[in-house]
């Protein structure tokens, strides 16, 4: 009986103590978190003082006597720890830096590298004094760390992916990509850690540049490694400077008697990057391998293709270029063939015809031919009859346009293309002035799943509601529809007269800001930029609070930038963007372009 009363004292004394042990942790907590470091530290060197070996109480411990300036006291805590712990020199650092703290900069320095001399060939240890450096942030012994590490393994590279880290701590990225390109020497299958790496870095001052000469510097002195020119090639991908990619890319694929598919894979980047000069420089190089090249046909296509969007982009064509480009389109399709294979190639040809030759039969024609021949799959066809249905509306059938588009719709009813359709049909019935019908189908396609087609059909339907307003007669909403359909059939002077048509007879009339910026955006497309110009400082003089104002100031930016060549003024209004729209869509691209003229290295 005697012994199980002792038994039950005992056990009662035990848990007594366990929950006393319990409460004062989480009291301790919660002035700790509350910043009442006084009475932390009280708790916290009670619960240490009864159980000397845990690394949680003693680490608040130190945090809280830090904050309390109590330097001597932690300074005899810290020394019996280093007695009692003699393998653990990460007590020399916290001694160190308590030291420090205290304005003893000499003592403090004797610490710290007494912890690194002390250092063997045990890569724990030093890890964890180099976590311990870290935690106070001290690079410059944290960079003597590894180096000491180095020399103890006498190896250079065995933490030399950290000392790359250390050094850029230190803002040292030179070194930094030295010593990481070290590492890659050794661990080449390391390339894509160290490319992320770098991708972490890039923006930070000095790096792109510092990456880009050491890595030539490297490419230079090892001309059979293969891993530098990856490198710079992803580099140069990375900034979208696909010329220089291209030029590295070359190289090694001569050199490694490659396939062309790295080659291959850049003019597709460019081309989705909208660089076409870059994307026809890949593809003419592919066709340097000869008309046997797996890739050659292919290259052919896409080079007329990216020769297109450059005319047409830059929109400095003249009709003479058109129609040279025509004739190759024909020579291409004539040499492989009127076939479903190259229904891509004869889909632009066709876009051609309609749009800028202004010949709408040609091009219908050119897509009827197509869809009556065997084989074609079902996503091509529907694709080819959306282009169809755009081209019967250049063509003047509107009906025909509602028909095809309509046909598409059935067919791809649960499908992006599906939902395309019903969007283009709806733009037609607002084209035709019937807002009911067209914003009935507007509300449906605000949740399409494709979300280009659910913005545009918000601001479509957005835009009608403004605009009709509590007007008791819907006839400007209805010239201003026409305007935009002879737009979209290249009638430029009927619009402008319609819009104009407009302002006349409905003076002061909301749409007033939306006529200024179409006739702006036709003066543009007609090449009259003084005129474009003329309308835009017009809206922006009226319309400064309107919703089109950042659109307006940011084409007027433009305008200057790219065609009157007006850096300054180009300049004025990019930085009108950025203090006067912060909230604008065109922010992020109009702060880019600012910098640019300003000079900044991008």
């Amino acid at each position: 009986m005697q012994k199980l009363l002792t038994i039950l004292f005992l056990l009662t004394f035990t848990f007594s103590f366990g929950q006393e042990v319990e409460k004062n942790k989480a009291l301790a907590r919660q002035y700790y978190s509350t910043g009442n470091y006084e009475k932390a530290a009280i708790l916290y060197e009670e619960l240490f003082n009864s159980e000397k070996n845990n690394a949680s109480y003693y680490a608040y411990l130190f945090n809280s006597l830090l904050r309390l300036n109590e330097y001597d006291k932690l300074e005899k805590i810290i020394k019996k720890q280093i007695k009692k712990n003699s393998g653990n020199d990460s007590y020399l650092i916290d001694l160190g830096y308590v030291y420090s703290q205290n304005n003893d900069a000499e003592k403090a320095k004797k610490k710290y590298e007494e912890a690194i001399e002390n250092l063997t060939a045990n890569e724990g240890k030093i890890r964890s004094i180099a976590y311990k450096f870290i935690s106070f942030r001290l690079n410059e012994y944290l960079v003597k760390t590894y180096e000491q590490g180095n020399k103890l393994y006498n190896n250079d590279t065995k933490f030399a992916y950290d000392l790359g880290e250390a050094y850029l701590k230190l803002n040292k990225p030179e070194l930094a990509i030295k010593s990481w390109l070290q590492f890659l020497d050794k661990n080449p299958k390391q390339i894509n850690r160290l490319q992320s790496t770098f991708s972490r870095n890039l923006e930070k001052d000095g790096f792109q540049d510092a990456l880009e000469t050491e890595l030539y510097a490297k490419i230079q002195n090892k001309p059979n490694n293969t891993t530098y020119p990856e490198i710079l090639i992803w580099l140069f991908t990375n900034q979208k400077d696909f010329e220089s990619a291209l030029i590295q890319a070359k190289a090694l694929d001569k050199k490694q008697k490659e396939d062309g598919y790295r080659i291959l894979q850049l003019a597709q980047n460019a081309m989705n990057e909208d660089d076409y000069e870059a994307t026809i420089t890949g593809y003419e190089y592919l066709l340097t391998k000869g008309e046997e090249h797996r890739y050659y046909s292919y290259a052919q296509s896409e080079i007329l293709k990216a020769r297109k969007e450059k005319i047409l982009t830059e929109n400095k064509y003249t009709a003479e270029d058109l129609l040279a480009l025509k004739s190759d389109y024909l020579v291409y399709i004539d040499k492989y063939g009127n076939t479903i294979s190259n229904a891509n190639t004869i889909k632009e040809l066709a876009t051609l015809e309609a749009k800028y030759l202004d010949n709408a039969k040609g091009g219908i024609d050119l897509i009827e031919a197509l869809l009556n021949k065997p084989g074609l799959d079902k996503k091509m066809k529907n694709s080819l009859k959306l282009e169809l249905g755009d081209f019967y509306i250049l063509y003047g059938d509107v009906w025909e346009a509602v028909l095809i588009y309509e046909q598409v719709n059935k067919d791809e009813r649960d499908s992006p293309m599906g939902e395309d359709a019903r969007f283009r049909s709806a733009k037609l019935s607002y084209y035709n002035g019937e807002f009911e019908w067209a914003q009935a189908q507007l509300t449906v396609l605000k949740g399409a799943t494709t979300e280009l087609i659910a913005n545009d059909a918000l601001d479509l339907s957005v835009f009608i509601m403004d605009n009709l307003g509590l007007d008791t007669t819907t006839e400007a909403m209805e010239m201003f529809s026409d305007a935009e359909l002879l737009m979209i059939q290249n009638k430029m002077n009927e619009a402008v007269n319609q819009l104009t048509s407009i302002e006349k007879k409905f003076p002061q009339h909301v749409l007033s800001d939306d006529i200024l910026m179409k006739k702006a955006k036709i003066a543009s497309l007609q090449r009259d930029y003084f005129k474009a110009e003329a309308y835009l400082l017009d809206l922006l003089a009226k319309h400064q609070e309107d919703i089109l104002a950042d659109n307006a100031t940011f084409m007027l930016a433009e305008i200057y930038e790219l065609h009157l060549k007006d850096a300054e003024k180009a300049k004025t209004y990019y930085e009108k963007i950025i203090t006067d729209f912060s909230d604008s869509v065109l922010l992020v691209e109009a702060r880019k372009r600012y910098r640019k003229l300003r000079g900044d290295q991008l």
